[in-house]
């Protein structure tokens, strides 16, 4: 700091200091300045101009309108910063010499409440991760809904199953203890992501301070009665993220009135690459909820609704009874038409109470949330009462737990306006009859305001002057204006204030008095107005669990119509669920697909899989004939059953999966240094090392990334495994050796998407029929791609000699011709089939190493041999 930099950019510098990871928005009077490299980075964000401080000086300098916070504050979050809000904590006109300036709010990704700030659809959250005696701890943090979760994790999968979780948390932020060593297993796990990390004070993860923190915030005196009393890595990350919130957002805790422990075991585990392979909240292409499981089962008409469904996509259950009851509300909803759309009505005007209710309990509120938690709570006993009177225990057991939550319905019945202004800076925010003192300081105003008016009057009569008028302005306050020609009659007790070219103006001692009492009470009303929403506030509190209770109740009634109403517009079923390894499907169909299909109605297709029958299909056909459509549609039904929602068939019976495991499409991730075949690989490992008798399994083309022999070699030995554990399993592939497999091994069969050839064109039947395909059509698909004439003839050339299996001189294919004569005559040149130096089954004899053959690689050897031959 040099010693001409003035006492201002001091004030700056000193502040900026503590806030280094952030850019700083400082207020000066009506707007937010930002300066040196904070400049430079916000003004090519926010797209606004970059000046400098002065001619003689390189201090970049760039600044915002602080009435327009929000829309560059939006920008700033939305690029992933974090923003330091510094204001001016004193009036400047009372300031002796530069104004108080502190920071009162770091904005970060992960604690926003703000609604502009948030997508209503999803959950915001904020994550915390540490590792304590061989366990992984998660806390997971929505400060917009008081959302409070933790969990651990065990075992040698601890790290997959932690990378996992934050794939369906898609956190905003994770925050880890900054002792976190770059080669720990956990460190390389979360560097290899693109998930945002920020590092923190190691203190506030240690699990017996973060005991302490969590039971103060908490109220209590042992962690216990959360589930939490032993788990000291869980304990870890919840204190590690109540560390955080405290120090960049110290109101948002507020609205953390309690924590819960997910115990494992209870929903559905899935791998992030099923999660994405199956395209359930973002799609493969762009990543937003087009063309996704979402988008097609999404008709919830308030957030919370919104934000529930999502979750159960991402975390169907495995536990049948728990499953049944959400089941049997959607069937009440889909059953009941009448009923379904008169709760719809209601649920359309119901806002987001929850969110609006954390940002009361965090401070950061203005009049609409208490107007969106009050008209919101009013509709509350017309939910229930559009469904009580339904014939269902489930309804039965929701209505006894049910809460109108009337006396915080009559508090701000009581207490807020219909009619009140957009900020607290306005008053008229408190209702009237909710106060006497208030009303008698807001009557004064009124009767003040009269006064002045019959004052007017007044002095018009006794001047002579029917162009005298009273005036307001900030700077003089209240004034009475004549004209110029006027002057002279002026009384002797008026005081001129403002001579201007064609006016004057005075004060009257009468005037100014009534000015300071209206001045006076109107002051008086804004801090009495002030104390009685500060005390709103705390009453509301005392309801904060209650009305998030009620939210949920809410979102699950939401949700299950929701589920209903996509049913019965679709023509979904209901399918029997069953703790055996099974599934079988009537006319099964892709629920995105077919809605997207708009030239040719979806073929259905029905699926028979496990209890004793067949449990691995192996499926083949040409590409663009509906293989992966047909596996992805089986997966979505278990799905979609598990979470208790109706699946798209005619009729379906499904066993319920402890998981679901895919290994679809090639998502290559090179700039990871990981190829297309590696990618595969290792997504196959994790379903072959995980999947049990009870899983579910789609697989889609494996091998196809490496050599044909090692892809045939890898894809026959997985498809044997999963045969063995006899999992339920879909296996699509162009590698028609595997067919083979169905002779050998129970379970197996072999199944096919049929297509038709009509005059050199393909015809896509859409239809699975039983037995192996009888060609891949592979030319025919190049043509309706688009491959010129020239390159499909040599392709037929090619395969012309393979199937003849033609070989030149050196043992490989005789794949040309040559001219024969200049009229451009051609023909191909004939080698002898058993030139005994040169056949392929010699060669291939001669090359292979019997000594270390594995008895895959000899069954596959003997049937290329077989195929050479023949």
């Amino acid at each position: 700091m040099s010693k001409d930099t003035t006492p201002l950019m001091r004030q700056y510098l000193g502040i900026k200091k503590n806030y280094s990871d952030c850019i700083l928005f400082f207020r000066m009077g009506d707007f937010y300045e930002m300066f040196y490299e904070d400049a430079k980075i916000a003004a090519r964000t926010m797209n606004v101009a970059l000046t400098s401080r002065s001619k003689e000086r390189d201090e970049p300098m760039c600044g915002v309108p602080y009435h327009a916070l929000t829309t560059y504050l939006s920008r700033m979050v939305n690029a992933g910063f974090k923003v330091a809000i510094c204001e001016q904590v004193e009036d400047p006109k009372e300031a002796k010499g530069l104004v108080a300036r502190e920071v009162v709010r770091v904005v970060t990704p992960g604690t926003l409440t703000e609604d502009y700030l948030l997508n209503e659809k999803e959950a915001n959250n904020l994550v915390a991760l540490c590792e304590e005696d061989g366990l992984v701890g998660l806390a997971s943090v929505d400060l917009s809904t008081g959302t409070f979760d933790a969990q651990e994790f065990d075992g040698e999968k601890r790290f997959e199953k932690v990378m996992d979780e934050l794939v369906r948390l898609a956190p905003k932020e994770i925050v880890v203890p900054d002792s976190m060593k770059n080669g720990s297993p956990l460190a390389g796990s979360l560097e290899n992501s693109d998930l945002k990390l920020e590092k923190f004070d190691f203190v506030n993860f240690d699990s017996d301070e973060a005991r302490k923190r969590l039971c103060e915030l908490l109220g209590v005196s042992s962690l216990e009665g959360f589930g939490l009393a032993n788990r000291i890595a869980a304990i870890g990350a919840a204190g590690g993220a109540v560390g955080y919130i405290a120090k960049q957002s110290p109101g948002g805790l507020s609205s953390l009135t309690s924590i819960r422990y997910l115990h494992a075991g209870e929903e559905m585990e899935m791998d992030a690459a099923t999660t994405r392979n199956l395209e359930l909240v973002s799609n493969l292409s762009d990543g937003s909820r087009d063309g996704t499981l979402l988008e097609v089962l999404d008709r919830t008409k308030t957030p919370m609704g919104a934000r529930l469904l999502r979750n159960r996509i991402l975390k169907p259950l495995k536990k049948k009874e728990t499953i049944l009851k959400r089941q049997e509300l959607v069937t009440v909803f889909f059953q009941n038409f009448r009923e379904s759309a008169s709760l719809q009505a209601i649920l359309e005007r119901v806002s987001d109470f929850q969110r609006a209710s954390s940002r009361i309990a965090g401070k950061n509120f203005n009049p609409r949330d208490f107007s969106s938690l009050k008209n919101s709570v009013a509709l509350l006993p017309g939910i229930i009462g559009t469904v009580k009177g339904l014939d269902s225990g489930v309804i039965s057991d929701l209505s006894a737990r049910w809460d109108n939550l009337d006396e915080l319905r009559a508090l701000l019945e009581g207490a807020v306006s219909d009619n009140h202004p957009a900020t607290f800076k306005d008053i008229g925010f408190i209702n009237e009859g909710y106060s006497a003192e208030l009303d008698e300081l807001r009557s004064f105003s009124q009767k003040s305001a009269d006064a002045i008016k019959d004052m007017e009057q007044a002095e018009k009569e006794k001047t002579g002057i029917s162009s005298l008028k009273f005036g307001y302005n900030r700077i003089h306050g209240y004034y009475i204006e004549i004209t110029k020609k006027h002057s002279g009659k002026a009384p002797d007790g008026w005081i001129k204030k403002q001579e201007l070219l064609n006016c004057e103006r005075y004060v009257s001692p009468e005037l100014k008095e009534i000015e300071e009492k209206l001045a006076t009470s109107e002051e008086r009303a804004r801090t009495m107005e002030a104390k009685l929403v500060e005390e709103l506030r705390d009453e509301t509190l005392k309801f904060l669990t209650r009305i998030g209770e009620a939210a949920h109740m809410v979102a699950r009634l939401d949700v299950a119509v929701s589920l209903a109403e996509t049913a019965r517009l679709n023509n979904y079923c209901k399918p029997e669920l069953t703790e055996n390894s099974e599934l079988y499907l009537e006319a099964s169909r892709h629920p995105v697909i077919e809605r997207l299909m708009t030239e040719e109605n979806f073929v259905p297709n029905d699926v028979t899989l496990g209890d004793g029958g067949e449990t691995l299909k192996i499926i083949t056909g040409p590409n663009m004939a509906g293989k992966s459509t047909y596996l992805r549609q089986s997966a979505l039904a278990v799905l979609m059953a598990q979470m208790g929602g109706y699946i798209a068939a005619t009729s379906g019976v499904v066993g319920i999966a402890d998981r679901i495991f895919t290994r679809v499409g090639a998502q290559d991730r090179l700039q990871k240094g990981l190829s297309t075949f590696m990618v595969e690989m290792v997504e196959t490992a994790n379903i072959l090392n995980n999947a049990t008798k009870s899983s579910f399994i789609i697989l889609d083309e494996i091998g196809r990334g490496t050599s044909t022999f090692d892809g045939i070699s890898i894809a026959w030995a997985v498809a044997e495994h999963l045969a063995h554990l006899k999992a339920r399993t879909l296996f699509a592939s162009h590698y028609h050796e595997l067919t083979d497999m169905a002779e050998s091994m129970e379970g197996v069969a072999n199944y096919n998407v049929s297509a038709k050839e009509y005059h050199d064109r393909l015809i896509f039947m859409r239809k699975i029929e039983k037995g192996p395909a009888d060609k891949s059509y592979g030319i025919q698909v190049g043509r309706l791609a688009g491959l010129p004439p020239a390159v499909l003839e040599s392709a037929r050339r090619v395969l012309a000699d393979l199937e003849k299996m033609e070989f030149a001189p050196d043992g490989k294919p005789a794949l040309r011709v040559k001219e024969r004569s200049r009229e451009g005559k051609k023909e191909k040149e004939q080698i002898s089939l058993f030139d005994a130096r040169h056949h392929p089954v010699i060669d291939t004899l001669k090359n292979t190493d019997l000594d270390n053959m594995t008895p895959v690689e000899a069954l596959a050897l003997i049937d290329r041999l077989k195929r050479l031959l023949d």
